[in-house]
């Protein structure tokens, strides 16, 4: 019995080694939570799965902290790589978004409305994806401060998700929608929507990797992610990122 106890002890000790192991090599990788990418258990296994298969092992967190805690990073925001991290971090690819539309910031309406201006939406209620969202909700901040509109902090809605977005708008829940133009312009035809602001192009969308992983790593890493794709909704492997991605390059 004794022998046995010890055999035991002895394989659950290689077991925890060999598991140790097999987990040093997986990179986190960092998505903020607020801009509007699944935090769901199974979109975040689904992703890690096909990363791992990819030879690119990766746990997927979402939390606002600074990269630096991370190995791989999305970044949302232009200002999220400060000139301090780009001395740790390469950039490893950039975004796609549908048809290669320029990824702006768009306020939509209902065509029925008749309302082709944002200042005729003075008072609206407006939904947008999450108040900490940088195409999301930052940038659609500036236009209303362009057109000259204060807005209301009891007349923004946060929908959670773009889809969420786009469905308060449709039920009538809304007025107004916040919505990245490459969204807007694919949903506005066939559900009637009329575009009535869109901010400037911005460059926002990459993922970063930190210098001092190996260029196999970085290799591999990469490949993986520039094969990745959206496909249909049960396709769980794209649903941690914004769904103004589509792919990467």
């Amino acid at each position: 019995m004794k022998g046995c106890f010890k055999c035991s002890l002895f394989i659950l000790s290689l077991s925890l080694v060999f598991s140790m192991n097999v987990g040093s090599d997986t990179l986190p990788f960092m998505l903020m939570p607020e801009e509007g990418g699944s935090q769901a258990s199974k979109a975040r296994r689904s992703f890690e799965m096909y990363m791992a298969e990819s030879g690119c092992k990766v746990k997927v967190i979402f939390i606002n902290k600074s990269i630096k805690e991370s190995d791989m990073y999305f970044s949302a925001k232009p200002s999220s790589i400060s000139q301090d991290d780009h001395k740790q971090y390469d950039r490893l690819v950039k975004i796609k978004t549908y048809n290669n539309i320029p990824l702006t910031s768009t306020v939509l309406i209902k065509s029925s409305t008749g309302i082709s201006d944002l200042k005729s939406t003075r008072g609206e209620r407006l939904s947008v994806v999450f108040k900490g969202s940088y195409l999301g909700w930052g940038e659609i901040q500036n236009l209303y401060s362009n057109a000259g509109i204060k807005l209301d902090e009891r007349d923004v809605y946060e929908a959670g998700s773009y889809e969420g977005v786009i469905a308060l708008l449709l039920h009538g829940d809304v007025f107004v929608a916040g919505l990245p133009g490459p969204l807007a312009k694919r949903w506005a035809i066939a559900n009637n929507l009329t575009i009535i602001a869109e901010s400037e192009e911005i460059s926002v969308g990459d993922v970063w990797i930190r210098k001092q992983l190996t260029d196999d790593k970085k290799q591999a890493c990469k490949k993986s992610l520039v094969s990745l794709q959206r496909t249909n909704r049960r396709d769980k492997r794209m649903s941690i990122f914004p769904a103004w991605v589509e792919g990467f390059k």
